[in-house]
């Protein structure tokens, strides 16, 4: 049976995962939609895209829609004031990572497996899905999947 805990017992657990350094963080395409309201909407577009034009056409297309950086980043700032262990992260534009290099963040950006490997830093950005930057982007191929 799952027990059920109050609004105040889930931020004391929160409050104390922070303190100890022992707070995760997970995201998805959502958040850079909130950043940056431009991005498209992934829906049945990609696989529709795909099938007309080919993978490597529909990883060239998405990888122009996406920008490396954007103009407000007091969400990734806010974020990032929590200090998680870890942020996980199913995006594969370089927003995110780009903000955690200019601000000096120490974080190992972990895309695919050898930089896990080699990582030495304790905190870890983890772009599970990879990126286009490693050529890994297989989140974007529907038919791949």
């Amino acid at each position: 049976m799952e027990k059920s805990i109050s609004i105040n017992e889930a931020i004391n657990e929160l409050h104390d995962s922070i303190i100890n350094e022992n707070f995760t963080i997970f995201m998805g395409a959502g958040v850079s939609k909130h950043v940056n309201s431009n991005y498209p909407v992934w829906s049945g577009v990609a696989q529709k895209y795909e099938n007309k034009y080919g993978y490597e056409k529909l990883k060239e297309t998405v990888k122009s829609l996406f920008p490396e950086t954007t103009a407000d980043q007091s969400f990734y700032n806010e974020l990032l004031k929590t200090r998680p262990t870890y942020l996980i992260s199913t995006n594969w534009d370089n927003m995110l990572q780009n903000y955690i290099q200019s601000s000096l963040e120490m974080y190992d950006v972990i895309a695919d497996d050898s930089e896990l490997m080699n990582s030495k830093l304790y905190n870890k950005y983890l772009k599970i899905h990879g990126d286009f930057q490693h050529s890994n982007a297989s989140a974007i191929s529907l038919s791949s999947q």
